[in-house]
């Protein structure tokens, strides 16, 4: 005889837009894993640019930084739960530039 024990709520990470940033300015964002075996880390995927303009991204999810370029860029974060199964899922962070008022004096 053998048992077989199936896991409730497998490891979900939807990939999605992430709040605009400003070039120039402190960013913070918290990724946020359902499901799985806690504690759930998060790294950037193979290669990804990110953080050559600006951002670090926590173990424990947290995408922060002050961005140096403005553009749209999409990552690829991976989240790993306890038990060590892997989603990564794919975002797009949009970078605005910074807003400059010009006045005459």
């Amino acid at each position: 005889p053998f048992t077989i024990t199936v896991a409730a709520g497998g490891l979900q990470f939807p990939g999605g837009i992430l709040p605009n940033a400003t070039a120039g300015s402190n960013y913070s964002y918290d990724f946020r894993a359902s499901g799985g075996q806690q504690p759930i880390t998060y790294s950037f995927a193979a290669l990804e640019s990110l953080p050559v303009y600006g951002f670090h991204l926590s173990p424990s999810g947290r995408l922060s930084g002050i961005p140096t370029m403005a553009g749209t860029f999409g990552v690829s974060i991976v989240a790993t739960d306890a038990s060590g199964i892997s989603v990564t899922s794919r975002f797009t962070l949009v970078v605005q530039r910074p807003n400059f008022i010009i006045t005459n004096t």
